[in-house]
Formats: C-alpha cells, structure tokens, sequence
C-alpha cells in the first residue's frame, strides 16, 4: 500500500474541522509531488482548511512560489472566496 492510499484514507474523513496533522500532511503532498485529487477535493470550498492553511503559513508559502505552487494557491483561493471574502481582501 502506498503512503499516498494511506493517507488519502485520512484526508477522506467527513470531519469538518481539519487537524493540524491533516495540514501538516497536505503541506508535505504539496512539497513533494502536488496535492493528489483526493486531497484537494478535501480542501477546496471548505473554511476550515482556509484558517488552518493560512494560520499554519501554507498558502502564504504556496503563494511565494511559482507555477504550479502558485496555481494551486490561487485555485483554492477562488474555492474558498465566498466563503471568507473580508479575509482575502487582507
């Protein structure tokens, strides 16, 4: 079993409020080879990931780089948009 369907079975939860261990997981997916599809449609237009991630410095380091990086941050961006728009405007 790969490490990726180990943890996709993690990230699969219905839990709605992530774990800073969950966030440390989808840093680490990010680093390395991209967020799997999985992953991102457990984070994507969910509030909660929005706080983590930001609080956690994820977004603000996916947003300092480039490409893909970037893409990722600013497709997620746009997920949560309407879901936290005074805190996108800061």
């Amino acid at each position: 079993m790969s490490a990726y369907s180990r943890d996709d079975r993690a990230l699969a939860s219905d839990n709605p409020d992530p774990a800073l261990a969950e966030c440390e997981l989808i840093a680490r997916y990010a680093e390395r080879d991209g967020l799997p599809v999985k992953a991102g449609n457990v984070i994507f237009e969910r509030r909660p990931w929005f706080d983590l991630l930001h609080a956690q410095g994820v977004l603000d380091g996916w947003l300092a780089s480039e490409a893909d990086d970037l893409n990722r941050a600013l497709g997620f961006l746009r997920s949560v948009a309407p879901l936290a728009p005074k805190q996108l405007r800061s």
